[in-house]
């Protein structure tokens, strides 16, 4: 088993799909601890603000399968790749202190930090999303289990 990190945006409905992406690893996954989820804002372009958060899990999946797997989950939330800035839903699998997105490394360490049972907090803006009737995600780092 790897213990993989990947990051999830999205821009475009982005509580609704955002929400999906998480619902999507939780149900695929076992044992997945979702960082905070934060407003980060677009860089380069003019464009409406992300939200993001990473979501870790330990997986049989080779990096090409998990790979493979994000990028059907992107297509099946309607992702586009000919508006510039706008997004509908991005997962990208982060290797730990090698991730070039400034607000990605502080979530990496978070969910690091819960992990191991200790605490991390991000100065940013965080978003509650609520996935369900039981499942709540955004203001702290969480962990699920299936059983």
């Amino acid at each position: 088993m790897t213990r993989y990190f990947v990051g999830i945006g999205s821009n475009e409905k982005a509580v609704q799909n955002c929400a999906a992406m998480i619902r999507a690893v939780c149900s695929t996954f076992q044992s997945v601890c979702v960082s905070s989820v934060v407003r980060t804002p677009a860089c380069g372009v003019d464009a409406p603000n992300y939200l993001n958060a990473v979501v870790s899990f330990e997986a049989s999946l080779s990096l090409s399968e998990l790979h493979r797997w994000c990028k059907a989950l992107e297509k099946q939330l309607g992702r586009t790749r000919n508006r510039k800035g706008v997004c509908e839903a991005d997962l990208d699998i982060l290797e730990p202190g090698q991730v070039s997105e400034a607000f990605f490394q502080p979530l990496i360490l978070q969910v690091q930090a819960f992990l191991e049972g200790t605490v991390s907090t991000v100065n940013l803006e965080t978003v509650a999303l609520q996935l369900d009737e039981q499942m709540r995600v955004g203001d702290a780092p969480c962990y699920f289990s299936q059983n």
